[in-house]
């Protein structure tokens, strides 16, 4: 009986370890590098990494507010491949763009402004 127990507990552990690490959470903006972006009438364009080079950017989403656009990038620390997104593009339907954010829930990085356009 106490073996099937301690059994069912290691097994308990090892799916959520599994789970942790195979999840994806919000990446900080300050593990984030933009190295090239386009921000016109037509397209948001930016290529981007993590400078944690284990995580890998596996998705985004984006929130249009104030006229400024928050980017939130979602990524993992175990993949089977570390092929992940690299570049991200949005059509530009907004009305008014201002600026252009990195966001991770707390903390933001402005990566454009338009007037340095």
């Amino acid at each position: 009986m106490k073996k099937i127990l301690i059994v069912s507990i290691v097994l308990i552990i090892l799916v959520i370890g599994s789970i942790k690490l195979f999840s994806t959470k919000t990446i900080s903006v300050n593990n984030l590098r933009v190295s090239e972006y386009t921000v016109n009438n037509e397209i948001i364009k930016l290529k981007v990494f993590c400078i944690d080079s284990s995580t890998v950017i596996k998705d985004y989403s984006y929130e249009y507010k104030n006229d400024s656009l928050y980017l939130v990038l979602k990524g993992n620390s175990f993949s089977s491949n570390k092929k992940g997104i690299d570049t991200i593009s949005i059509k530009n339907t907004f009305k008014k763009l201002d600026n252009v954010y990195l966001f991770d829930g707390k903390n933001t990085e402005k990566i454009w402004d338009q007037s340095k356009k």
